[in-house]
């Protein structure tokens, strides 16, 4: 993810999801409590809209978001699946995301600084064990104040 070595466990099945983060041995769970929405927008792992179509909505009172904007901006094709894309309020610049219509998942992410993208996705059937967390993981924190002028 990202370029940077991070692992995103996406159980569609039971909504769940994880980031770890390797080269730490740490782990976040999806829900990010308190965090600013265009902070959360940053993670994949958060990202689980119930309609597709609708999202911002959900995100913007999810995500307590005063003074947030979200935009649907309509369907589009990435890596041949069909997506909505959705422009936000992120450090004070617009980022547009692309959730996937048939997984419910953010699958591009572009930012003023950087994107990232979920490419050759195959859905197979998997065994639950794929979905636990590796042994001497610890759970990480999400916690401080991230500043307009210093993107994650």
């Amino acid at each position: 993810m990202g370029g940077r070595g991070r692992v995103i466990l996406l159980n569609l099945t039971d909504k769940s999801s994880q980031m770890l983060i390797p080269e730490r041995k740490m782990y976040y769970d999806g829900k990010m409590g308190s965090l600013g929405a265009n902070y959360k927008l940053g993670f994949y792992a958060s990202l689980h809209p119930a309609d597709v179509d609708r999202a911002c909505g959900e995100w913007m009172v999810g995500f307590a978001a005063t003074g947030e904007s979200c935009r649907n901006m309509g369907s589009e094709k990435v890596g041949g699946r069909d997506a909505v894309k959705y422009d936000l309020s992120c450090y004070g610049e617009i980022c547009h995301l692309w959730i996937d219509r048939e997984l419910h998942a953010l699958i591009k992410r572009e930012t003023k600084w950087n994107s990232t993208e979920l490419r050759s996705i195959q859905e197979i059937p998997q065994d639950n064990a794929s979905f636990e967390i590796p042994a001497g993981y610890g759970k990480g924190v999400v916690e401080g104040v991230i500043q307009r002028n210093r993107p994650q």
